[in-house]
C-alpha cells in the first residue's frame, strides 16, 4: 500500500505542477512539485504504476493531438522569417561586392536594418512558441530535458517503472558534469537559463518538475556521488 500511496502523490503531483503555489508561511512559498522515489525488487509489481499513470498518458496524448494545428502554423511562420533573413543576407553580400552590375547597389545600412528587424521578430515568434503538449518523459539526458521542458511551456514531469536511467541520467551517464540546475530549478520554480553550445540560449521565467519512479533498490548507489549531495538535488526527493 505505502508504494501505490507514494505514486498515487507522485501522479497528483504531474497534474498539478506548474499550477499552484502554496503560501507555507508569510515569506515562504513553494509549489506544489514532489520528486518521489521508490525501491522495490522484481516481482513487488513495480507495472501497477502505469495503471495509476494511465490517465495521465491520454491526456498527454489529447494535449499533444490539440497542439499540432499550432505547432505547424508557428512552423511555417518560423520558416516564413528564416527564408526572409536569408533573403536579406545574400542581399547585404551582394550590397558589399557592390551590386550585380545592372544598378546602384543596395544600401548596406538599410539592408542591416531590415536583418534586426527580422531578427527581433524571429526572437518574439520563438517566444510565443505554442506548448508542445508533452506532459512526461523517462530515458532523458538533462540537456535534452531542458529542450522539452522549454517546449513544454516550462512544466514536465519524470514518471517512470524503471526509473534507474532517470538516475544514471542525473549522476552523469554522458557526461561527466551534468546540467543538475534543470532539476533543481524544476523544484523550486525558478528562472532557467543555459547557453546552449549551438550559440542558442534556453530560457524558462518558472521551470517547474515532477518526479515519480520505482526503481530497484540497487540504483540508488548512483545516487551517492559527491557533486549530487552537495548540489542538494538527493535532500529533494
Amino acid at each position: 500500500y505505502d508504494m501505490a500511496a507514494m505514486m498515487a502523490l507522485a501522479m497528483l503531483s504531474v497534474v498539478a505542477r506548474g499550477k499552484l503555489i502554496v503560501q507555507v508561511r508569510p515569506d515562504y512559498r513553494e509549489q506544489v512539485c514532489l520528486f518521489i522515489t521508490v525501491g522495490a525488487e522484481s516481482g513487488e509489481r513495480k507495472s501497477a504504476l502505469r495503471l495509476l499513470s494511465r490517465p495521465i498518458d491520454e491526456w498527454e496524448a489529447a494535449t499533444i493531438k490539440a497542439s499540432q494545428p499550432l505547432l505547424v502554423k508557428h512552423s511555417s511562420i518560423m520558416a516564413g522569417i528564416k527564408g526572409r533573413l536569408e533573403s536579406l543576407q545574400r542581399r547585404l553580400t551582394k550590397s558589399m561586392n557592390g551590386g550585380d552590375g545592372d544598378g546602384e547597389a543596395e544600401s548596406q545600412e538599410d539592408i542591416v536594418e531590415l536583418i534586426r528587424l527580422a531578427s527581433e521578430e524571429q526572437c518574439a515568434a520563438e517566444a510565443a512558441a505554442p506548448p508542445s503538449g508533452r506532459v512526461t518523459a523517462e530515458d532523458i539526458t538533462p540537456e535534452a530535458l531542458a529542450d522539452v521542458m522549454l517546449k513544454a511551456g516550462g512544466n514536465i514531469s519524470l514518471v517512470s517503472d524503471e526509473g534507474g536511467d532517470v538516475f544514471r541520467m542525473m549522476a552523469g551517464k554522458y557526461d561527466d558534469h551534468p546540467l543538475l540546475n534543470v532539476y533543481l530549478k524544476g523544484h523550486t520554480g525558478d528562472q532557467f537559463k543555459r547557453d546552449r553550445r549551438n550559440g542558442g540560449t534556453t530560457v524558462i521565467p518558472r521551470a517547474s518538475m515532477s518526479i515519480g519512479v520505482l526503481t530497484q533498490p540497487d540504483t540508488f548507489r548512483t545516487l551517492t556521488s559527491r557533486e549530487l549531495q552537495e548540489r542538494g538535488l538527493v535532500a529533494r526527493f
